[in-house]
């Protein structure tokens, strides 16, 4: 946001403090980001309604290189530093949840490419554009056919379906003479993981009715007798990567964007409490004339608060439609609660509450981001040096992953709370980030029950930590 526009002093940023260099990829690939997200925001209506990214951002994520940063080298991968790579997703989720979202589910199974051969790899991910959808679950039957299998089956939380291009999914190989799964040499069923092809499959209609992150479509996919290459087929568990990919999956998560939604939460929060006007006698007192929100001569509150390029929320129940700013700037429409004259009018930000509202949102949400890039850096140097990831990094990892997530979320309903029944309304952007924050907090990788985990292995009892991707 252009905060000197706004400010008597520039609004502090939020630096990414890194023991590592980012490659040159990588630095290009967040800023290429940041510049998408003036794009991703004019579509957000256009995402919410179609829960889908629409193509031209698609292709935006694909320009930087972010959809493929963290697949296997031999399929693109390997070029953009794991730190970058979060900064880019921040700044995606920054413009909109559902963006940031689709980043990482899809970027989850890229990872996936190290555990196929070499050939169904390149022919699966055949592109930097590529997007999946998905989970690898072994919840269809598949059939052995020659060169694969006929897979039929419906797969559950799949994430950006609407905008993929290679849906994952998984299989249990099923024998038509039994009519029951084959049993392995360990006497379990013999299962495989596997992408299709779009076209061979089908969104279940009405599966992702949701509060929020509608963009994200992760609801259901179907499947039914899809030809799947043995080449495109893949296991996972206790299976070893057969290419090369250096990248410590395990470490960061899901908070990643709920930090670029906070972010997002508090710009629009400075928002409203430039340009909510409020009736003289509040604490703090009337603002006098001519200071940064007083009225002008029109009776239209003005200065660093208003205008000057910054996008408005709006509506706001009252009357009175603020037009021209002191220097002449247009602004977007939008309605002021006016109470009586409005030269005694003041704004939000005058108020004390309001101050220290915003400062503690800012400590909260500075805190577990400085946390969360910790975690993600020191582990991408462990990995530069040619270090496994530890079970003590695993365990603070998805300490903070939770953590860090539910923290983002409180900075959220708190200023959302803060804005009153301005944030109320469709189309202020707070109460869309609410919502979606709403639905992120209830995914697995960052509920509050994951606190048991890393609370067993901090008491020393036997705890598998290594379980999952991102």
């Amino acid at each position: 946001m252009a905060d000197e526009a706004f400010h008597v002093h520039p609004y502090p940023d939020y630096p990414v403090f890194r023991r590592t260099e980012p490659t040159p990829e990588g630095r290009r690939a967040v800023e290429m980001a940041w510049e998408l997200v003036p794009q991703i925001r004019a579509a957000t209506e256009e995402i919410e309604a179609n829960k889908r990214l629409p193509d031209h951002i698609v292709k935006g994520i694909g320009d930087t290189g972010l959809w493929q940063a963290i697949g296997s080298d031999e399929v693109g991968g390997g070029k953009i530093d794991y730190t970058s790579f979060f900064e880019g997703m921040e700044a995606l989720a920054f413009g909109d949840g559902s963006a940031g979202w689709s980043l990482l589910t899809s970027s989850a199974a890229w990872s996936l490419s190290a555990f196929m051969n070499e050939k169904g790899a390149k022919e699966v991910f055949e592109s930097p554009y590529m997007v999946t959808a998905g989970s690898p679950g072994p919840t269809g039957r598949g059939i052995k056919v020659d060169g694969g299998y006929r897979v039929t089956g419906e797969w559950a939380w799949a994430s950006n379906y609407q905008h993929s291009t290679r849906p994952i999914g998984g299989f249990m190989v099923w024998d038509e003479e039994t009519d029951a799964p084959q049993i392995g040499e360990n006497g379990m069923p013999v299962m495989w993981s596997c992408f299709f092809r779009r076209e061979d499959t089908e969104a279940v209609e009405g599966s992702w009715n949701t509060t929020g992150l509608a963009g994200t479509f992760s609801g259901r996919y179907r499947a039914t007798d899809a030809f799947v290459p043995d080449d495109w087929t893949f296991r996972i568990f206790g299976a070893e990567p057969q290419l090369h990919n250096n990248y410590p999956v395990r470490l960061g998560g899901h908070s990643i964007v709920a930090v670029g939604m906070a972010r997002h939460a508090i710009e629009a929060f400075l928002d409203i409490i430039y340009s909510k006007a409020l009736r003289m006698g509040v604490p703090g007192g009337p603002t006098p004339t001519g200071a940064p929100g007083s009225p002008n001569e029109a009776g239209t509150p003005s200065g660093p608060g208003f205008g000057a390029g910054r996008t408005l929320p709006g509506p706001t129940p009252g009357a009175g439609t603020v037009g021209q700013d002191a220097v002449g700037s247009a602004l977007p429409q939008r309605t002021l609660g006016v109470f009586g004259d409005s030269a005694n009018m003041q704004t939000m930000r005058d108020r004390g509450v309001i101050q220290h509202q915003l400062a503690e949102a800012e400590a909260m949400l500075r805190s577990v981001r400085c946390w969360l890039y910790e975690v993600i850096d020191s582990g991408w140097e462990d990995a530069l040096n040619g270090k496994e990831v530890a079970d003590d990094r695993l365990a603070l990892s998805q300490l903070n992953n939770s953590y860090t997530a539910r923290t983002c979320a409180e900075v959220i309903r708190k200023l959302h709370s803060a804005s009153a029944t301005t944030a109320i309304f469709q189309g202020n952007p707070l109460e869309k980030i609410y919502r979606d924050v709403l639905v992120l907090c209830a995914h697995m990788g960052v509920q509050e029950n994951n606190y048991e985990r890393t609370g067993r292995y901090l008491v020393g009892l036997d705890t598998n930590m290594r379980v999952g991707v991102l």
